[in-house]
């Protein structure tokens, strides 16, 4: 059977859906993104058809990808990442992740936003040409993102601590999350493990603080 194979690849998240060319949907899963960049484009590629790959019923014969990657951050990037996939046998279509939520809200134009592991925003011009922005890494930006929100957090409650100011509750989140016994043990918690797996899962907490006023 003929299958059609799409997949949003994250930064934490894998999601793949396998559909016959009449939509009958085959398989529908989701897997950590574990080992995933988007560059160089050949290892990108041969990730890609291996992990999607395995998502596929046996006997099934796969007639084409459709891939949103994140990090992948420019129109040039994505052409090339489709042709690499392609150079391993299977056509390919190739875009930004973020550029999936519009025709999966059933749109033919627009802006997508995404704030997860990361956070960019993806549309098109008049002329078709694909636009970015955001994106940089949550190292260096992607506001919005989980990382980033405790990244500020962390920062914010740290600053507060120096100008002798009360902890309003933001502080003692960022410690009971993290397991620190105050301000110097956080630093080095948050510090020693520059990960989205360290600091991501830290954005709950913050937003309780903040519910907490």
């Amino acid at each position: 059977m003929r299958v059609l194979v799409g997949a949003d690849v994250g930064g934490t998240k894998l999601a793949v859906r396998v559909e016959t060319l009449d939509g009958v949907v085959r398989a529908d899963t989701h897997h950590p993104a574990e080992g995933w960049e988007a560059s160089p484009v050949g290892d990108a590629a041969r990730w890609l058809v291996e992990h999607l790959t395995r998502a596929v019923p046996a006997g099934d014969e796969i007639a084409a990808f459709g891939i949103g990657a994140q990090g992948c951050d420019t129109q040039e990037h994505c052409a090339r990442l489709a042709e690499a996939v392609e150079a391993l046998g299977v056509p390919a279509a190739v875009v930004n992740d973020a550029a999936l939520l519009i025709p999966a809200a059933g749109l033919d134009t627009g802006i997508g936003v995404i704030a997860g592991t990361g956070s960019i925003g993806v549309g098109a011009d008049a002329d078709g040409t694909v636009l970015f922005t955001g994106g940089w890494g949550w190292v260096l930006g992607d506001g919005g993102s989980a990382p980033a929100i405790v990244r500020e957090a962390t920062k914010a409650a740290l600053t507060a601590y120096d100008e002798g100011r009360a902890d309003d509750g933001l502080l003692t989140a960022l410690l009971e999350h993290f397991g620190a016994d105050g301000p110097q043990s956080l630093a080095r918690i948050v510090n020693d493990e520059p990960t989205t797996g360290n600091w991501g899962p830290g954005a709950p907490a913050v937003f309780r603080a903040a519910d907490d006023g």
